[in-house]
C-alpha cells in the first residue's frame, strides 16, 4: 500500500527545514525516501549542495522523479490489464475494468498533485526577479519543468488507459447486442408456431375424436414456417 504524504519546506537565505504531513492513517514510521536519499547522498560525499536553495532542489528533483517513476509503474499495469481485457472471457471482463477505474483514479491523483506543484513552481518563477537570484532561478525553472512533464506523462497515460475502457466497454456492449439479436430471432422464429397453436387450440373446432391427417398438416406447416423463417433470418445476416 502506498501512502502519500505533502512535503512543506522553508527555504531561507542559510538554513532549509522541511516537514512531512502528518496523516492519522500513515504510520509514523513510514519512509522518508527523498530527503533520506539525498541525506545519504551528501554524508556519503556524492552531493555537495552550496546553499539552501540548491539543497531544496536536490530534494524536489527526487521527488518529481519518484512522481516519475510512480507513472511508469501504472502504464506497466495499464498495458497489463489492456492485454487481459482482450483475451479475457465475459465474467473476468467486468473485474478487469474495475481495475482499470482504480488505475485511471490513481494517474488522476499524481497528475494532480503534479500540476499543483507546478503551479507552485511557476508562480515562483515570476516572483524570481525580485526575490531570488539570478544563479538560483535556473532551479525554479527546472523544477517546474520536471512536474509539468509528470502532468504530460499522466495524460498521456490516462488517455491510452482511457482508449483501452472504450474498448472493453464497446465490447460489452457488442456482445449484448448479439444476445439480443439471437432473442428477438427465436421470438420471430416462435411466433408462427405459437400463433397456429394458439388457433388450433381453440374451441372453433370441436373433433370428436383426433385426426391424424390433420394434426400432420398442422405440424408440418409449423415446420415449413420455421424453417422458412430461419432460412430468411440467415439471408439477412442475422444467424
Amino acid at each position: 500500500m502506498r501512502w502519500h504524504r505533502e512535503l512543506d519546506q522553508f527555504v531561507g537565505q542559510r538554513f532549509l527545514v522541511t516537514e512531512h504531513e502528518r496523516l492519522d492513517a500513515v504510520p509514523s514510521d513510514t519512509d522518508l525516501p527523498e530527503t533520506g536519499a539525498v541525506l545519504e547522498r551528501i554524508e556519503a560525499g556524492r552531493a555537495h549542495p552550496s546553499s539552501p536553495a540548491e539543497l531544496s532542489y536536490s530534494v524536489v528533483t527526487r521527488l518529481a522523479a519518484r512522481m516519475e517513476s510512480l507513472v511508469s509503474e501504472l502504464a506497466t499495469t495499464a498495458a497489463a490489464l489492456d492485454r487481459r481485457a482482450v483475451k479475457s472471457r465475459d465474467g473476468a471482463l467486468e473485474a478487469i475494468v474495475d481495475e482499470m477505474y482504480e488505475l485511471r483514479h490513481a494517474l488522476l491523483a499524481v497528475e494532480t498533485m503534479a500540476d499543483q506543484n507546478r503551479v507552485v513552481y511557476a508562480r515562483t518563477a515570476g516572483l524570481t526577479e525580485r526575490h531570488v537570484e539570478v544563479d538560483q532561478r535556473q532551479y525554479i525553472k527546472d523544477l517546474r519543468d520536471q512536474f509539468k512533464r509528470v502532468q504530460e506523462m499522466c495524460a498521456a497515460q490516462r488517455e491510452l488507459l482511457q482508449g483501452a475502457l472504450d474498448f472493453a466497454r464497446t465490447r460489452s456492449t457488442a456482445k449484448m447486442d448479439r444476445a439480443m439479436s439471437r432473442l428477438a430471432l427465436l421470438s420471430a422464429i416462435a411466433l408462427p408456431i405459437s400463433i397456429i397453436s394458439s388457433i388450433y387450440g381453440m374451441n372453433l373446432f370441436v373433433f370428436q375424436k383426433t385426426h391424424v391427417e390433420v394434426l400432420m398438416l398442422v405440424l408440418a406447416t409449423m415446420g415449413v414456417l420455421t424453417l422458412a423463417m430461419l432460412r430468411w433470418a440467415r439471408v439477412q445476416g442475422w444467424s
